[in-house]
């Protein structure tokens, strides 16, 4: 009687280990990897604030006012595809309207101060209800004075009823696409400009909510994301200081403020009563106001 020998044998303790190790290896590296694009894309977008805060200054000390809402932008040519361009009804690219005495109506805004909407009336009880008028032309007059890269337009006529619809922004097209974020939506409060980041690029254009806010709810920042921005901006706290995180825009009055985030204890806050943001959640939470130098 033969038998046969079985040649086959597994792996060793230490092959195992040695295995074991190189998948560790590999998945550290993976990680820090990641980590590695989130932090370059959190030092991208804080030196985008920067060039925008830079633009804005320039055009400001240039033009005499914020872009948007400067009074004479027709006549400065800046309601044109080129700066000093002749404007025609083909060639004009800014949010317009058909609301007699709106902001943002052939491209002029009030000088007053403050973005507001195309549906600016005398009651102003919907002026910052979309993306249209001062709020869209912002970006739209700092790519057209050649301050910031991008060719942003509006040409929706967003009237608040009829073309409510039409009010609807995107990032990279109707204002820069932000590292983080998506997108950068300028607004003021008490005469002083707010870059508003987490918003996914969606100023909601529906009408306002029971309480008389433009939502700013539609969240794209985690608190992780939103914790960087702020901790390198200002505080590290999303209750005080220059960065806060915010939920709404009032359209009430007294008009044009932002509705602060209180926080609270459950999981799916963006920050706790005291501000301190919830990195145990990974998921898409708030929505940051940065005030600028302007």
């Amino acid at each position: 009687m033969s038998f046969k020998s079985n040649n086959k044998s597994g792996f060793t303790l230490v092959e195992l280990a040695i295995v074991l190790v190189i998948i560790g290896l590999l998945v550290g590296g993976v990680l820090q990897g990641q980590e590695l694009i989130k932090q370059a894309q959190i030092r991208s977008t804080i030196t985008e604030l920067s060039q925008f805060d830079t633009a804005v200054n320039t055009f400001r000390a240039k033009y005499r006012q914020i872009p948007g809402d400067i009074s004479k932008a027709a006549a400065f040519g800046l309601n044109c595809p080129d700066v000093g361009a002749v404007c025609t009804t083909t060639t004009e690219n800014m949010s317009i309207t058909t609301t007699a005495g709106a902001d943002g109506l052939g491209g002029d805004g009030d000088a007053d101060g403050s973005l507001e909407s195309s549906t600016n009336t005398a009651t102003a009880a919907t002026r910052f209800d979309c993306f249209s008028g001062e709020i869209a032309n912002f970006w739209t007059m700092l790519s057209n004075a050649l301050l910031v890269k991008g060719g942003f337009y509006q040409v929706d006529d967003c009237d608040g009823v009829t073309g409510a619809t039409l009010c609807a922004s995107a990032p990279g097209v109707n204002m820069p696409d932000a590292p983080v974020g998506k997108g950068a939506i300028a607004l003021t409060e008490g005469g002083r400009l707010y870059y508003v980041l987490g918003t996914a690029g969606s100023y909601v254009t529906s009408g306002l909510d029971a309480t008389g806010s433009t939502n700013l709810t539609s969240n794209d920042l985690t608190p992780d994301d939103a914790f960087a921005i702020d901790s390198k901006l200002d505080d590290g706290v999303g209750s005080t200081g220059v960065v806060q995180a915010i939920s709404q825009y009032s359209s009430a009055a007294p008009w044009g403020l932002f509705t602060r985030v209180t926080g609270g204890t459950a999981v799916t806050d963006c920050h706790t009563t005291a501000g301190v943001y919830n990195l145990t959640n990974d998921g898409n939470l708030c929505t940051l106001k940065v005030r600028g130098s302007s």
